[in-house]
């Protein structure tokens, strides 16, 4: 009766700590909303930036991308396209992986003073 339940905690185990998100797999690439709201929108994204486009509306959003942690960044607004929006250069927005797949993550983008209330997304790596 011991050897089964050490064999079921050493199981449980293992799979419990192999779910981990994998949220180094999207710390650079092309990316998409899988959102219909913001299915115009593509993001490019290296080490350090990230550019947001709007293919219907032609926004352009760079972004300064500063990593926290694995599962944690942060985009701090550099230039916008349009000139109706330049009240978002300089803002900072806090980037939270909440979970990944294989091609996809869920984040959350917490709110500040440019986006009123936290934003639940789901992103699709495309490249």
């Amino acid at each position: 009766m011991r050897k089964l339940f050490i064999i079921l905690f050493y199981s449980f185990s293992l799979t419990t700590f192999g779910q981990e998100a994998q949220c180094s797999n999207f710390k650079t690439g092309s990316f998409k909303y899988t959102s219909p709201l913001y299915a115009d929108w593509s993001i490019s994204r290296t080490d350090s930036t990230q550019i947001e486009t709007n293919s219907r509306t032609g926004l352009v959003i760079h972004s300064r991308v500063r990593w926290l942690s694995d599962c944690s960044f942060t985009l701090t607004c550099l230039k916008v396209s349009q000139k109706h929006l330049q009240h978002a250069v300089g803002k900072i927005f806090q980037i939270n992986i909440t979970e990944t797949s294989e091609r996809a993550y869920t984040c959350i983008s917490k709110r500040n003073e440019v986006q009123k209330e936290d934003l639940e997304l789901q992103v699709l790596k495309v490249d």
